[in-house]
């Protein structure tokens, strides 16, 4: 029988359960995008256009998005 280092274990989960919560996945980053696009009110417009670009930010640069925190967007 194997023998596995706990801790590791815990690293792995750890990593997926942050990485699930600071990035969208493919689907619904382009559900957004494609409801942002068909989106005739200004104010869920932006709003829909800055989580799909946050969260590209998020997955291309690799960003520790932080809630509180202020990115702007140009």
């Amino acid at each position: 029988m194997r023998e596995i280092d706990v801790s590791l274990i815990t690293e792995a989960v750890s990593r997926a359960c942050i990485s699930a919560n600071k990035v969208l996945p493919d689907d619904l980053a382009e559900l957004i995008k494609k409801s942002a696009d068909a989106e005739t009110d200004d104010v869920p417009k932006d709003i829909m256009c800055r989580l799909f670009h946050l969260n590209y930010i998020g997955v291309r640069c690799r960003l520790s998005l932080q809630p509180g925190s202020v990115y702007r967007l140009h």
